[in-house]
């Protein structure tokens, strides 16, 4: 964690920090290019006595000569009834025309340097009145065209056009671009001639009826406050930009400070966290001594953070500290006032986004200093499907536009949509409060363009305006808490005064209820049980009983399907029969040794294995002793176990022969049966195991042996002291090796796992899907189900550092995010699970990791129990499966991300679900009778009897195919639906040189060289199979290569 004094200005993560400023920072060249051109453009302006520049505002005939189109969406009828003594228009000199910096108002790019003009209109244009309906926007943009049509002259090899900035419609500016330079020119009028009253909340400066017709003239006594803003900020930008400017131009600590903060607030998405706000917040910190320029950039930074995320609703300050007279703002939870206290800096943002703020500032104050953070705080951009948990879409027709709610405030289309959001942003809020940490809304096509302001729209200056749209789509995204599902909405309590206010809001339907504490409340109810389906219930009850709008409109885009995640009272129907085995195992008498521990190692017990037949069903058969024969030709169902080691008391009595421990340990599970059978369990003991089925889940127990894993390190040892070469002792350290990953590792980390799927459910399901997903590409065979685990893992360990995901679809997006994005070839995937490795030991895992290089295997995955990162990765993936994973890892993340903005919601389940074998250059279909995961469970349970557990024809068949021909050919296969395998002839075994070595499994071509005898293969692969094998055929072909019938 970063230190808050100026002690941290010498800090790796501070030099990382002011590298990454300066990589980014503009550069200085251009920007004095940009100057210049800027500077033509002032003394082309100042210069200027263009003829033709005038005539009657309201008839613009004129402009049509100039070929300049009017930039506002006005009609005829609107400017008509505008009324104003000065109709009558010319260009007159601008009073003044200053340079500014852009990035007062945006973010500049490395690539991209942007200057401000702000030209001061001469108010002679201007009646006092004319800040009436639009009549000011009017006159500015006809001096923002005469601009255009002179500097269209005068500035050779420029290209102007209009663009409208953060959604306003009203005002747009013009951009000047000269190849890769740009200016952009504001129109102001200057504050003297409107009385600053004009700019408070609940002044009316436009009418309804003038902005949408008649109809809505019963709203014209309605207050404008988003619209008073706009103009406020309009009128006052230059004295407001310039004040900015005058405070920070000899601070550069504080501009860097300002700089970073900014990129930050960039690549978190909070839009409210203008560079205005910024700028204005750090003078009002510097203000009240928080920072200084003496202090250090990061120092800065902290105190801004902190500031931030203490920031509370109904704060209202000023830039130059206190000032009498401020009011809050009716229309943001933040009132940050300029030095004439007429333009609220903070008022973009919204009550939701100030939830954000708070939480994302905490979590980077917890991440400052981590070295490997820097770039994600900074500089990466978060996209908007990537921040919240669930995503629903919402589609608006003209018709909820056209709602007479909507027509205060507003002027065009887009207008009418922000004052819809913020309608129900409100309703929302106090319908889902309780059931959602943050969230946030997000317009279809600002989201497709990857813009972080509500819109900017841009046209040539030649060019009509591009109408507005009549339709718009709109996102969702919810962080839920812990309520998200609850069946009820708790409301006050009966004898409240709030009663009315609730029953009102939910129109009646909400009814009194009494809780087993004696608490009664009025409640509203939505089911029985929890529900994923009572979120999206809420909001469609909003909008059918506040908008009249049909249920259809609204769509939830990032619901799984529970095909993908498992049925969750099967994985507690197995906690369950765990919990009795445990007790059972440490309670049973007369064995040699007591159990001391019981480790759930097993993925079901963690709910992270997908649900295929878990419990210990059969076909039916003929019993015979203890044994079930089956009937022939009827495979039994595939019916897994549940891996669970056991501890004993210490002992030495062991002996120091693998055979005597192996007798000792086969005699113990032989008592261990017996035991359990004096307690009416089912247990059959066999060499390796004991096997037991508590309430038909059968768990194979197996002891860890502390005093064999003794003797093997001993034995190691002994080898290495005496000398013996390496070939002698690899055989031994083989084994112990093996030894330590079952007994020690594995059982370490799945207790690990173990607690993450506890207390986020959203792991499970992640872990579920990942599965399934990678058995619907057929790369089961290649993955191991740890590194699937661990994969996820990493999106909820460091949780002090970033967001938990919720959900399992967040969680799955990430986890196809990370493997996509993450550089396996120089960075190894670290997971802390104890949060204990500091930015030191991350160092020296990532330098050991580059030393060795070479010698690791293309997937790295470091973790507490393996910091070498390659016990579960080191035989797979291979180079060419993980750039297959990486491949199909990609494709999926776009669909996914797709559905969550296409206009229709895709059957994300059923996509997810479908396999593909075009890619293989032979495919061979299984008999599916012989399949055992896809036989059915017909008759009853046998009780009295065990089960045939963990036999599967395929996964020994695969074994097999890889054992003799995994050298020239990769085979893949879905593990959970395995009706056939892809066969992929690996391409560097063909146009090999001739030796002995390589000469099995291939012929000779024409050029003397060694191809995979493909024939010979497939011949070798049908005489494997036998019966299992059902048909051979090349995909693509019409017609089948081989068919061979059962």
């Amino acid at each position: 964690k970063m230190d808050t004094g100026p002690e941290t200005s010498g800090s790796a993560f501070v030099l990382q920090c002011e590298q990454l400023l300066e990589e980014t920072r503009v550069d200085k060249e251009k920007r004095k290019r940009v100057i210049g051109l800027a500077n033509q453009i002032v003394e082309a302006l100042n210069a200027a006595k263009p003829k033709g520049h005038k005539g009657n505002y309201k008839k613009r005939v004129w402009l049509k000569k100039l070929g300049i189109s009017f930039p506002l969406l006005l009609s005829d009828e609107q400017i008509e009834k505008q009324l104003t003594t000065v109709e009558d228009y010319s260009w007159i000199k601008p009073e003044k025309i200053e340079i500014m910096d852009d990035s007062t108002i945006r973010v500049e790019d490395v690539n991209e340097v942007f200057v401000r003009l702000i030209v001061t209109m001469d108010k002679k244009l201007l009646d006092t009145r004319d800040f009436l309906n639009g009549i000011y926007h009017t006159k500015r943009a006809l001096v923002l065209c005469s601009a255009a049509a002179i500097i269209k002259g005068e500035v050779k090899s420029v290209d102007l056009s209009f663009v409208c900035e953060r959604g306003d419609s009203l005002l747009p500016i013009l951009r000047v671009r000269n190849g890769d330079l740009s200016v952009d020119i504001s129109i102001t009028s200057g504050p003297g001639w409107i009385k600053p009253v004009r700019f408070t909340p609940a002044i009316g400066n436009v009418r309804p009826s003038w902005a949408h017709g008649e109809k809505a003239q019963s709203k014209d006594c309605s207050p404008s406050p988003h619209l008073n803003q706009s103009l406020a900020f309009s009128i006052h930008e230059s004295s407001l930009l310039l004040s900015i400017q005058s405070r920070l131009i000899h601070k550069p600590k504080l501009q860097d400070a300002i700089t970073l903060l900014q990129k930050w607030a960039r690549t978190r998405r909070l839009r409210g966290l203008t560079p205005l706000f910024i700028r204005g917040w750090m003078i009002h910190l510097l203000n009240e001594g928080k920072v200084n320029e003496k202090k250090d950039m990061m120092t800065s930074v902290v105190s801004c953070l902190q500031s931030l995320a203490n920031l509370v609703c109904g704060t209202v300050v000023c830039v130059d500290g206190e000032k009498e007279g401020l009011t809050a703002s009716t229309i943001s939870p933040i009132s940050l006032w300029d030095e004439s206290g007429s333009v609220n800096m903070g008022g973009d943002i919204t009550q939701r986004e100030l939830l954000r703020i708070h939480v994302e500032s905490t979590r980077t104050l917890s991440s400052l200093g981590d070295l490997s953070a820097a770039s994600s705080l900074f500089l990466d951009e978060l996209p908007f499907v990537g921040i919240f948990d669930h995503y629903m879409q919402l589609t608006l027709t003209p018709t909820v536009l056209s709602n007479i709610d909507l027509v205060t405030d507003t002027v065009s289309e887009r207008d009418k949509l922000n004052l819809f959001i913020r309608h129900l942003s409100s309703q929302i809020e106090t319908g889902m409060g309780e059931r959602v940490e943050y969230w946030d809304v997000a317009v279809v096509d600002d989201f497709q363009k990857n813009l972080l302001e509500s819109s900017h729209d841009e046209w040539n200056v030649s060019s009509d305006r591009p109408k507005e749209k009549k339709e718009y789509r709109i996102i969702l995204g919810f962080n839920p808490s812990q309520q998200w599902n609850s069946p009820l909405t708790m409301g006050p309590m009966a004898n409240s005064p709030d009663v009315a206010a609730f029953s009102s809001f939910w129109k009646g339907q909400a009814h009194v209820r009494k809780f087993a504490d004696s608490r009664i409340c009025m409640t509203m109810a939505w089911g029985e049980t929890p529900s994923e389906a009572v979120p999206l219930k809420i909001i469609g009850f909003i909008l059918s009983e506040y908008w009249s709008m049909d249920p259809s409109s609204l769509s939830w885009r990032t619901s799984i399907d529970s095909e993908l995640r498992g049925k969750r009272s099967n994985q507690e129907r197995t906690a369950k029969a765990f919990s009795k085995l445990s007790e059972m195992l440490r309670g049973v008498k007369g064995l040699p040794l007591s159990v001391t521990n019981v480790h759930a190692v097993s993925p079901y017990l963690r709910g992270t294995e997908p649900d295929d037949c878990v419990f210990a069903e059969t076909r039916g058969g003929a019993l015979k002793g203890s044994s079930l024969i089956p009937i022939d030709n009827r495979l039994p169902v595939y019916k897994p176990s549940v891996y669970v080691q056991i501890k004993l008391e210490h002992s030495g009595k062991w002996g120091e022969e693998d055979g005597a421990m192996e007798a000792l340990t086969t005699a113990f599970y032989l008592k261990l049966a017996e035991g359990l059978k004096q307690l009416s369990v089912m247990a059959v003991a066999t060499k390796r195991d004991c096997r037991v089925n508590i309430d038909e889940v059968v768990f194979r127990v197996e002891v860890m042996n502390g005093k064999e894993h003794a003797m093997l390190r001993k034995r190691v040892e002994t080898l290495k002291n005496a000398g013996a070469s390496r070939g002698n002792i690899q055989p031994a350290q083989h084994i112990l090796e093996m030894f330590e990953t079952k007994f020690v590792r594995e059982q370490q980390l799945s207790s690990s796992l173990g607690g993450l799927a506890t207390p986020y459910p959203a792991y499970a399901d992640c872990v579920l899907m990942m599965k399934r997903w990678i058995g619907t590409n057929h790369l089961s065979p290649f993955i191991n189900d740890y590194t699937i685990e661990l994969l996820v893992a990493s999106q909820f360990t460091e949780k002090t550092k970033k967001s938990i995901p919720k959900s399992g679809w967040n969680a799955f997006t990430r986890v196809l995010t990370l493997i996509t994005t993450h550089n396996w070839a120089l960075k190894p995937l670290i997971v802390d699970f104890m949060s204990e490795w500091n930015d030191e030991k991350r160092a020296r895992m990532e330098s050991s990791f580059l030393s060795l290089r070479p010698v690791l295997p293309p997937m790295v995955i470091v973790c507490n129990e393996d910091e070498k990162g390659c016990v579960w990765t080191r035989e797979n993936p291979d180079p060419v499966i993980l750039r297959r994973l990486i491949s199909l890892a990609s494709l999926t993340l776009s669909l996914l991300v797709e559905n969550v903005h296409c206009e229709k919601p895709i059957d994300v389940t059923r996509v997810l679900s479908r396999e593909s074998w075009q890619a293989y250059d032979v495919v061979l279909d299984l008999v599916a009778p012989l399949v055992s995961r896809l036989c059915e469970s017909r008759g009853r349970s046998w009780k009295g009897s065990m089960a045939v557990i963990d036999w599967d024809p395929v996964e020994a068949f695969l074994h097999e195919l890889n054992a003799h021909f995994g050298h020239l050919a990769y085979f893949f296969f879905n593990r959970y639906r395995p009706v056939s395998i892809g066969v992929k002839f690996k391409p560097h075994e063909d146009g090999l040189a001739v030796s002995l070595t390589r000469c099995g499994g291939h012929k000779r071509d024409a050029n003397g060289r060694l191809v995979v005898n493909r024939n010979e293969v497939m011949e070798g692969i049908k005489i494997m199979a036998g019966p299992l094998l059902a048909k051979i055929y090349i995909p693509g072909l019409k017609e089948k290569n081989e068919k061979m019938e059962n």
